[in-house]
């Protein structure tokens, strides 16, 4: 039944749901017993309308989807393969769909660089031959992003994090041009906790901090930048990818902006604001989101688009 509910493109979400009823054993009344059990959003649930989800009568609402993702996710029917292989490529289906999303969003956020027709190639920094001229770049990039004094990431700073097995640095390319960066580290969580509410600076992460293989850390969003809103959504699919095959490892995401805008459109899927201040010495406002792995990846908007 795995095997058979990866290869159908059409309903994946309810192949899955009746592949792993079946693969259990379960009953649909065992079903929503357990659903019931794992979440009180079940409330009311019944075996008329687990029922019809399974037949696609009719369909759950995106928190019920978010909801059975999370308990899928939690009797480890994820963990498969085949069928996590089958939801990145969902994930990476972002790049398209969130194009027009992100074009309305904020402009602070994201260049104004015309928008080609052309997909940008998505590479690892620390592979790319001219590297070193790239990261000089991004540093130039993120020093101009943020207020001054703000930024301190320095080239082989950058370089380093980025030489780790465990960091999400990538560079998006489009004929050879630099188009934008994602650089997302996964760290302790109390370090990640101190960032978020600016108690330290993620610009103090050193190598030896990012968490080993099997080391349970935060995500924290280190840098980030793109040419125009399909460069943004290429990156950002990317980055979801990342997110959902490191989920057992990983506690939350943290971001920690100079920007406002940043804040309010990160707010719709699923990244929550913890705290928010002045720097008393530079004056720099600053906004710490953060919120758990799950959260993102099945946030509401997320569910919508991909499921």
């Amino acid at each position: 039944m795995i095997r058979q509910c990866v290869k159908n493109e059409t309903g994946l979400f309810l192949n899955l749901l009746k592949g792993y009823r079946k693969d259990t054993g379960r009953t649909q009344r065992e079903m929503v017993e357990a659903l019931l059990d794992f979440d009180g959003g079940f409330g009311g649930l019944n075996e008329v309308t687990y029922s019809r989800w399974e037949t696609g009568a009719t369909v759950p609402t995106a928190s019920k989807k978010g909801l059975l993702l999370r308990f899928l996710d939690a009797q480890g029917y994820l963990n498969d393969p085949e069928i996590s292989m089958r939801i990145e490529t969902c994930y990476e289906t972002l790049s398209r769909k969130w194009h027009t999303p992100l074009t309305r969003g904020p402009s602070a956020l994201q260049g104004k660089m015309p928008v080609a027709d052309a997909t940008c190639s998505i590479e690892a920094l620390v592979k790319h031959p001219d590297r070193l001229r790239i990261a000089r770049h991004i540093c130039v990039i993120e020093e101009a992003a943020h207020s001054e004094g703000y930024c301190t990431l320095g080239v082989q700073q950058l370089l380093a994090w980025a030489a780790d097995a465990e960091a999400f640095a990538v560079i998006a390319l489009l004929n050879g041009q630099h188009m934008g960066h994602y650089v997302m580290l996964r760290i302790p969580e109390s370090m990640a906790a101190d960032i978020a509410c600016y108690r330290r600076s993620k610009y103090d992460i050193r190598e030896a901090d990012i968490c080993d293989p099997a080391e349970c850390g935060s995500q924290v969003i280190m840098a980030i930048y793109a040419a125009n809103p399909a460069v943004a959504a290429q990156l950002k699919a990317k980055a979801y990818c990342h997110l959902f095959a490191q989920r057992s490892v990983t506690d939350s995401l943290v971001i920690l902006s100079t920007r406002r805008p940043g804040c309010e459109l990160t707010a719709a899927y699923g990244i929550a604001e913890v705290a928010h201040g002045t720097d008393p010495d530079s004056g720099v406002l600053w906004w710490g989101m953060r919120s758990p792995a799950a959260d993102i990846l099945y946030a509401d908007n997320i569910v919508k688009a991909v499921f």
